[in-house]
Protein backbone atom coordinates (compact mmCIF):
# COMPACT_ATOMS: atom_id res chain seq x y z
CA UNK A 1 0.00 0.00 0.00
CA UNK A 2 2.53 2.45 1.08
CA UNK A 3 5.19 0.99 -1.54
CA UNK A 4 2.72 1.55 -4.38
CA UNK A 5 1.80 5.37 -3.43
CA UNK A 6 5.85 6.06 -2.97
CA UNK A 7 6.80 4.68 -6.11
CA UNK A 8 3.64 6.07 -7.93
CA UNK A 9 4.79 9.55 -6.46
CA UNK A 10 8.32 9.79 -7.82
CA UNK A 11 7.26 8.65 -11.14
CA UNK A 12 4.80 11.53 -11.19
CA UNK A 13 7.62 13.23 -10.04
CA UNK A 14 9.46 13.06 -12.91
CA UNK A 15 6.87 14.20 -15.71
CA UNK A 16 6.58 17.35 -14.33
CA UNK A 17 10.42 17.49 -14.61
CA UNK A 18 10.69 16.33 -18.20
CA UNK A 19 9.25 20.16 -19.03
CA UNK A 20 12.48 21.53 -17.99
CA UNK A 21 14.94 22.82 -20.63
CA UNK A 22 17.29 20.38 -20.95
CA UNK A 23 20.22 23.27 -22.20
CA UNK A 24 21.88 23.01 -18.73
CA UNK A 25 25.09 22.52 -17.69
CA UNK A 26 24.66 19.08 -16.05
CA UNK A 27 23.89 17.51 -19.47
CA UNK A 28 27.38 19.17 -21.11
CA UNK A 29 28.11 14.97 -21.19
CA UNK A 30 24.99 13.50 -21.98
CA UNK A 31 23.94 12.22 -25.29
CA UNK A 32 23.52 14.98 -27.87
CA UNK A 33 20.70 12.87 -29.23
CA UNK A 34 18.57 12.48 -25.62
CA UNK A 35 19.37 15.89 -25.05
CA UNK A 36 17.38 16.37 -28.49
CA UNK A 37 14.49 14.41 -27.64
CA UNK A 38 13.84 16.28 -24.75
CA UNK A 39 14.66 19.85 -26.51
CA UNK A 40 12.12 19.34 -29.31
CA UNK A 41 9.21 18.09 -26.65
CA UNK A 42 9.33 14.29 -27.95
CA UNK A 43 7.24 12.16 -25.57
CA UNK A 44 9.36 10.40 -23.16
CA UNK A 45 9.01 7.01 -21.36
CA UNK A 46 8.77 7.23 -17.84
CA UNK A 47 12.14 5.69 -15.78
CA UNK A 48 11.40 2.19 -14.02
CA UNK A 49 10.44 3.55 -9.71
CA UNK A 50 13.58 1.56 -9.02
CA UNK A 51 15.72 3.80 -11.50
CA UNK A 52 14.35 6.94 -9.78
CA UNK A 53 14.72 6.07 -6.40
CA UNK A 54 18.38 5.39 -7.16
CA UNK A 55 18.61 8.75 -8.58
CA UNK A 56 16.67 10.43 -4.87
CA UNK A 57 19.44 8.14 -2.85
CA UNK A 58 21.97 9.99 -4.64
CA UNK A 59 20.61 13.75 -3.90
CA UNK A 60 19.96 12.78 -0.25
CA UNK A 61 23.23 11.80 0.23
CA UNK A 62 24.67 14.67 -1.44
CA UNK A 63 22.60 17.24 0.59
CA UNK A 64 23.61 15.40 3.53
CA UNK A 65 27.27 15.54 2.75
CA UNK A 66 26.41 19.68 1.94
CA UNK A 67 25.18 19.83 5.05
CA UNK A 68 28.72 18.21 7.00
CA UNK A 69 30.91 20.76 5.05
CA UNK A 70 28.85 23.66 6.36
CA UNK A 71 28.77 22.51 10.05
CA UNK A 72 32.53 21.15 10.41
CA UNK A 73 33.90 22.74 7.67
CA UNK A 74 32.34 26.68 8.63
CA UNK A 75 36.62 27.91 9.06
CA UNK A 76 37.17 27.61 5.14
CA UNK A 77 35.87 30.39 2.92
CA UNK A 78 32.74 28.09 1.05
CA UNK A 79 29.58 29.97 -0.15
CA UNK A 80 26.50 28.44 -1.28
CA UNK A 81 25.14 30.32 -4.06
CA UNK A 82 21.31 29.71 -4.61
CA UNK A 83 21.46 31.69 -8.05
CA UNK A 84 21.44 30.48 -11.74
CA UNK A 85 25.18 30.75 -13.40
CA UNK A 86 24.95 31.23 -17.44
CA UNK A 87 27.02 31.06 -20.45
CA UNK A 88 25.35 31.28 -24.49
CA UNK A 89 25.89 28.67 -26.78
CA UNK A 90 24.32 30.29 -30.33
CA UNK A 91 21.68 32.05 -28.87
CA UNK A 92 21.07 29.65 -26.05
CA UNK A 93 20.87 30.13 -22.54
CA UNK A 94 22.98 27.19 -21.34
CA UNK A 95 21.99 27.49 -17.19
CA UNK A 96 23.64 25.82 -14.23
CA UNK A 97 24.11 26.07 -10.47
CA UNK A 98 26.97 24.82 -8.65
CA UNK A 99 26.98 23.42 -4.85
CA UNK A 100 29.52 26.47 -3.68
CA UNK A 101 32.65 28.68 -4.32
CA UNK A 102 35.83 28.51 -2.63
CA UNK A 103 37.39 31.26 -2.20
CA UNK A 104 37.45 33.72 -5.19
CA UNK A 105 38.95 31.02 -7.71
CA UNK A 106 37.06 27.49 -6.71
CA UNK A 107 34.02 25.87 -7.65
CA UNK A 108 32.99 23.01 -5.33
CA UNK A 109 30.93 20.06 -6.20
CA UNK A 110 29.57 16.77 -4.38
CA UNK A 111 28.44 13.67 -6.15
CA UNK A 112 27.79 10.01 -5.02
CA UNK A 113 28.55 7.46 -6.86
CA UNK A 114 28.63 3.61 -6.57
CA UNK A 115 31.29 1.45 -5.21
CA UNK A 116 32.60 0.02 -8.82
CA UNK A 117 32.42 3.94 -9.86
CA UNK A 118 34.34 4.80 -6.86
CA UNK A 119 36.84 2.10 -7.09
CA UNK A 120 37.74 3.62 -10.48
CA UNK A 121 38.16 6.66 -9.54
CA UNK A 122 42.22 5.90 -8.70
CA UNK A 123 42.62 3.91 -12.20
CA UNK A 124 40.77 6.10 -14.82
CA UNK A 125 39.92 9.54 -12.74
CA UNK A 126 36.87 11.58 -12.66
CA UNK A 127 34.24 9.85 -15.01
CA UNK A 128 34.03 11.90 -18.52
CA UNK A 129 30.62 13.57 -17.76
CA UNK A 130 31.48 14.66 -14.70
CA UNK A 131 34.33 16.32 -16.20
CA UNK A 132 32.69 18.16 -18.36
CA UNK A 133 29.80 19.23 -16.34
CA UNK A 134 32.74 21.01 -14.70
CA UNK A 135 34.15 22.56 -17.35
CA UNK A 136 31.03 24.45 -18.01
CA UNK A 137 30.82 25.65 -14.28
CA UNK A 138 34.22 26.90 -15.18
CA UNK A 139 33.73 28.25 -18.62
CA UNK A 140 30.31 29.94 -17.08
CA UNK A 141 32.30 31.45 -13.78
CA UNK A 142 35.66 32.46 -15.21
CA UNK A 143 37.28 30.09 -11.78
CA UNK A 144 40.53 28.22 -12.05
CA UNK A 145 39.00 24.94 -10.62
CA UNK A 146 36.33 22.66 -9.25
CA UNK A 147 37.21 20.02 -6.57
CA UNK A 148 34.67 17.46 -6.79
CA UNK A 149 34.39 15.57 -3.44
CA UNK A 150 32.85 11.78 -4.13
CA UNK A 151 31.09 9.84 -1.80
CA UNK A 152 30.98 5.92 -1.73
CA UNK A 153 27.42 5.20 -1.90
CA UNK A 154 28.22 1.69 -0.68
CA UNK A 155 31.20 2.16 1.46
CA UNK A 156 30.68 5.61 2.59
CA UNK A 157 34.59 6.75 1.78
CA UNK A 158 35.02 10.04 0.75
CA UNK A 159 37.59 11.30 -2.33
CA UNK A 160 38.25 14.98 -3.27
CA UNK A 161 39.80 15.24 -7.18
CA UNK A 162 40.56 18.28 -8.43
CA UNK A 163 39.23 19.38 -12.19
CA UNK A 164 40.88 22.31 -14.20
CA UNK A 165 39.63 24.29 -17.41
CA UNK A 166 40.32 22.46 -20.62
CA UNK A 167 39.58 24.35 -23.94
CA UNK A 168 38.94 21.21 -26.20
CA UNK A 169 36.31 19.69 -23.66
CA UNK A 170 34.90 23.09 -23.67
CA UNK A 171 34.89 22.88 -27.37
CA UNK A 172 33.28 19.43 -27.49
CA UNK A 173 30.55 20.89 -25.00
CA UNK A 174 30.32 23.18 -27.37
CA UNK A 175 29.34 21.39 -30.04
CA UNK A 176 27.12 19.02 -28.47
CA UNK A 177 24.57 22.06 -27.40
CA UNK A 178 25.03 23.02 -30.74
CA UNK A 179 24.62 19.84 -32.51
CA UNK A 180 20.98 20.11 -30.20
CA UNK A 181 19.93 23.67 -31.12
CA UNK A 182 20.51 23.41 -34.66
CA UNK A 183 18.33 20.08 -35.26
CA UNK A 184 15.25 19.37 -36.25
CA UNK A 185 12.61 17.02 -35.02
CA UNK A 186 13.37 15.19 -38.69
CA UNK A 187 16.91 15.45 -38.23
CA UNK A 188 18.00 14.42 -34.47
CA UNK A 189 22.05 14.41 -33.80
CA UNK A 190 23.62 11.12 -34.26
CA UNK A 191 23.81 8.73 -31.23
CA UNK A 192 26.85 8.70 -29.04
CA UNK A 193 26.36 4.97 -27.46
CA UNK A 194 26.61 2.08 -29.34
CA UNK A 195 25.29 -1.61 -28.17
CA UNK A 196 28.20 -3.86 -25.62
CA UNK A 197 29.81 -6.97 -27.01
CA UNK A 198 27.47 -8.74 -24.63
CA UNK A 199 24.30 -7.03 -27.20
CA UNK A 200 22.71 -5.18 -24.72
CA UNK A 201 23.05 -1.08 -24.34
CA UNK A 202 25.12 0.53 -22.32
CA UNK A 203 24.01 2.09 -18.77
CA UNK A 204 23.40 5.10 -20.11
CA UNK A 205 20.85 4.52 -22.71
CA UNK A 206 19.81 1.79 -19.35
CA UNK A 207 18.72 4.97 -17.41
CA UNK A 208 17.73 7.32 -20.71
CA UNK A 209 13.60 8.60 -20.90
CA UNK A 210 14.09 7.91 -24.75
CA UNK A 211 15.72 4.47 -25.82
CA UNK A 212 12.33 3.27 -26.96
CA UNK A 213 12.03 5.65 -29.94
CA UNK A 214 15.89 5.82 -30.29
CA UNK A 215 16.24 1.73 -30.30
CA UNK A 216 13.09 0.39 -31.56
CA UNK A 217 14.72 -3.13 -31.75
CA UNK A 218 15.16 -3.17 -28.10
CA UNK A 219 13.53 -4.15 -25.31
CA UNK A 220 13.12 -3.48 -21.22
CA UNK A 221 14.14 -6.48 -19.25
CA UNK A 222 15.43 -6.33 -15.22
CA UNK A 223 18.58 -8.45 -14.31
CA UNK A 224 18.62 -10.76 -11.42
CA UNK A 225 19.85 -7.70 -9.08
CA UNK A 226 16.35 -6.37 -10.74
CA UNK A 227 18.84 -3.29 -12.43
CA UNK A 228 17.01 -2.53 -15.57
CA UNK A 229 19.06 -3.88 -19.38
CA UNK A 230 18.14 -3.47 -22.78
CA UNK A 231 18.29 -5.82 -25.01
CA UNK A 232 17.73 -6.60 -28.44
CA UNK A 233 14.36 -8.45 -29.45
CA UNK A 234 14.11 -11.73 -30.04
CA UNK A 235 14.01 -12.82 -34.13
CA UNK A 236 15.26 -9.10 -34.87
CA UNK A 237 18.75 -9.11 -37.32
CA UNK A 238 21.49 -7.19 -36.46
CA UNK A 239 21.92 -4.49 -39.05
CA UNK A 240 25.78 -3.83 -39.73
Amino acid sequence: MIIDQILQGIVNERKDEAHRSPLRMSNSGKCAKAIAYQYHGFPSEPLPARSLMVFRLGHTIESEVKELIKKYCSHLNITYPITTITYKVGDQIIEGHVDGFIDNDGILEVKSINGMRFKMLDREGVPPDYVKQCVSYLKATGRKYVLVLFYCKDTSHLKEMIIKYDVEIDQEIDTRFLSVIQSTKEKLPAREYAPLKSGQLPWQCSYCSFTQPCWPDYELKFDKNNKPQWVKKKNIPDID
